[in-house]
């Protein structure tokens, strides 16, 4: 046999088994790990990492106190944040008052006028406190709009029970 005929008549198979091997070659050099791409990790500057993450900063805000039927200031720690929006200072609002319905959440806020005026929309569950204590409801609102005037420089600040329309 000539080995001249054999390789005439099978190209097709010769240049596949070739492919093969190379696409073999290929897959198996890929999958091997290069241990010089192995990023070094620093346990001490990890840790310190997540003692960022998880610190604490304390913010100021006001809470009616039924007890005296004052608007007092508080803080209280909250968790690190580039940048503090209304909705961390009402859901502290409504956390340091107990008379809020447990249901009752902040929803979201609206800044319209160019920035003079802000809408802060609570859900429907805070409409149980208005309609059983007007005191503490109101005592609520005005901590809410005291808040939320001073830190952010807003002139009107306006509360609404989600469904509510705004008079």
């Amino acid at each position: 046999m000539d080995i001249k005929k054999i390789l005439a008549g099978n190209k097709f198979v010769i240049f596949m088994m070739i492919l093969a091997v190379l696409v073999g070659i290929l897959s198996y050099r890929d999958s091997k790990v290069d241990i010089n791409a192995i990023k070094k990790v620093d346990v001490k500057n990890s840790a310190s990492q997540e003692d960022i993450q998880t610190q604490m900063e304390q913010i100021s805000f006001y809470v009616y106190n039924p007890a005296t039927n004052v608007i007092d200031q508080v803080s209280n720690g909250i968790e690190s944040r580039r940048t503090i929006v209304e909705g961390d200072y009402v859901n502290q609002i409504i956390l340091k008052s107990t008379f809020v319905p447990k249901e009752a959440k902040f929803l979201s806020a609206y800044r319209v006028d160019g920035g003079k005026k802000e809408i802060i929309i609570f859900n429907s569950d805070l409409r149980s406190l208005k309609a059983t204590n007007e005191t503490l409801y109101n005592g609520f609102v005005e901590s809410v709009k005291k808040t939320i005037a001073e830190k952010f420089n807003i002139q009107e600040v306006v509360v609404q029970i989600d469904g509510d329309s705004i008079l």
